[in-house]
């Protein structure tokens, strides 16, 4: 490379000697930061960001479609792609430093290395079937003559679907083994954030229909007292409010997360590595809780699926067990063997925990990346104090306080799918006809409006493990990621008022979290729990909305 000049107050470098293909070239001009604007003081402004550069495309005068983050994104990362004909000369404006002259010496280098780069990919599928064959050696003089041909010419193959096209998008990935880790991490990334709650919603549609189809949607059995106790499942609170909505939005929030954290807060917060090596780090961080990630999976297929199916519902339905503590719409042919036949709940039974486990793979892959993003943001907050670069602290501040902002509302979302279930369960052990009128009958009686009437159906209520389980896992990670981003952030130079801006927030958001912990725990065992439990569902759906960057006391925005 030549030494860097100046053109138009920009950081100019002249384009290279060497015959570099599209990925090596970018990779320079990214890191170097090329077409950049200099800092105040003259000095070069540091690489470009995903962002920066989407920006930087975007904003030319000649430009009104823009050009997609995710566009930008694929030039960063490792792979096949190249760059897309229309986007050579945007980018040659920006490298070039809008210089005429210099912006036509960068599109004739980028258009070369672009074909280069689809002549060593075609090489490569050729060598596909014979491992061991060598790559042919590409010749210079043709691919800079093919490159000023494609540029001379007005070619009407360069809309997406055409050959050249395809030769310059298409990434082909071969050889690469099974992980569970990073199965994962595909379920959660990419553009479709909707594609596990469309997942779930799916399955929830077949569970809907089996149950109506089979009469345990809308279905009571009588108690000893004389109620008809509803256990219908449209009238479950762990199903048709926690998994039905609170857990889409949970794998939505989590998505979005992974999303922005991969996208582009992981490569600002490490400005001198080009964004396919953070790709890279970051697929890497992803396969080292390998383990983990198997660990989760085996819980939801062994447990959570065939344990619990086989000994709390299958066993009771065989062997016709009518003492069962807990009668829900599962269990309903024990008690209402005229509405469902045993047969019927053993199929349905299976069906409903089949997708348990489906679903909780889902809810706990999604904490365990949770805190996969605060271990990392943590690593890197200790790699900028070992090796300082000109970035100031404060960005590190505002990804610190938009990533627990994220957080924050992943584990809301979990404690109130907790509460959902504890609630369903307390309620099927208590001598209540309807969820509603015990919790109304039960606020009323606290202000003192109606008689203290309602108590447990089969003595004291089961010990509700699972939620609890659930509670404590999410609750957990809250603490863990919270105490890593801290502590990282704690090591920040930034102004005393904006530290104790970001200070405020966790606090507020600790607190919420202890809200809803406690009022899960206090789920009957009290007259007048429905008004904490009140309380604090509104607090929780309140928080969702909450945006803590309004809190700073200098407003925190996207980098770039």
């Amino acid at each position: 490379m030549t030494i860097p000049l100046t053109k138009n107050g920009k950081l100019y470098v002249a384009p290279p000697e060497c015959e570099l293909d599209f990925k090596e070239l970018f990779q320079i001009l990214a890191t170097a930061g090329a077409g950049r604007p200099l800092k105040s003081d003259g000095f070069p402004p540091g690489g470009w960001t995903p962002e920066l550069l989407a920006t930087a495309i975007s904003e030319l005068n000649d430009n009104e479609d823009g050009v997609e983050l995710r566009t930008v994104q694929r030039w960063f990362q490792s792979n096949d792609q190249g760059i897309g004909y229309d986007n050579i000369s945007r980018l040659a404006r920006i490298v070039g430093c809008d210089d005429p002259h210099a912006t036509a010496q960068w599109q004739a280098k980028i258009n070369a290395s672009n074909v280069r780069l689809s002549a060593k990919r075609r090489a490569k599928k050729r060598a596909v079937p014979n491992q061991d064959k060598p790559l042919p050696d590409l010749d210079p003089d043709q691919i800079e003559a093919t490159a000023r041909a494609q540029f001379s010419s007005t070619r009407t193959d360069t809309q997406p679907g055409s050959t050249f096209w395809d030769d310059t998008q298409i990434t082909i990935h071969r050889g690469r083994p099974f992980s569970v880790a990073l199965k994962a991490e595909a379920m959660f990334a990419g553009a479709n954030s909707i594609g596990l709650p469309i997942a779930v919603w799916c399955g929830m549609g077949i569970l809907w229909f089996m149950a109506y189809i089979f009469g345990a949607h809308d279905i009571s059995y009588p108690l000893a007292n004389g109620v008809q106790k509803e256990v219908g499942f449209f009238w479950s609170s762990a199903w048709s409010i926690g998994d039905l909505i609170l857990l889409p939005m949970f794998l939505i929030v989590v998505t979005e997360l992974i999303n922005r954290w991969k996208g582009g807060d992981r490569s600002t917060l490490s400005p001198t590595t080009p964004d396919g090596s953070s790709a890279q780090a970051w697929a890497l961080k992803v396969q080292r809780y390998s383990g983990s990630f198997w660990a989760v999976l085996f819980v939801c297929v062994s447990i959570i699926f065939l344990i619990q199916w086989i000994g709390v519902y299958l066993s009771p339905l065989l062997s016709n067990k009518t003492d069962v503590a807990m009668i829900d719409w599962m269990l309903a042919a024990l008690v209402r063997p005229d509405v469902i036949t045993t047969e019927q709940a053993v199929i349905l039974s299976f069906l409903a925990f089949a997708f348990s486990g489906m679903i909780y793979w889902f809810f706990f892959s999604g904490l365990l990346f949770l805190y996969i993003i605060a271990s990392d943001f943590s690593e890197l907050c200790a790699a900028r104090r070992a090796k300082p670069d000109d970035m100031e602290d404060d960005q590190f501040l505002q990804i610190a306080v938009r990533t627990t902002s994220s957080i924050f509302h992943c584990c809301v979302l979990g404690c109130l799918i907790a509460t959902t279930i504890k609630l369903n369960a307390a309620y099927l052990v208590s001598d209540a006809a309807t969820l509603t009128s015990w919790l109304s009958g039960d606020g009323l009686a606290a202000l003192r409006l109606a008689e203290d009437g309602w108590g447990w159906a089969k003595g004291s209520p089961s010990p509700f493990f699972t939620s609890l389980l659930l509670l404590f896992l999410v609750c957990f990670i809250f603490a863990a990621c919270l105490v890593k981003i801290v502590s990282a952030a704690d090591q920040l130079d930034v102004p005393p008022d904006a530290m104790r801006a970001a200070q405020r927030i966790w606090i507020k958001m600790a607190v919420i979290m202890a809200l809803l912990a406690v009022s899960f725990i206090l789920i009957g065992q009290f007259v007048g729990f429905s008004l904490l439990l009140l309380l604090s569902v509104s607090v929780g759906i309140n928080s969702l909305f909450w945006r803590p960057a309004n809190d700073m006391s200098e407003p925190v925005t996207s980098p770039g």
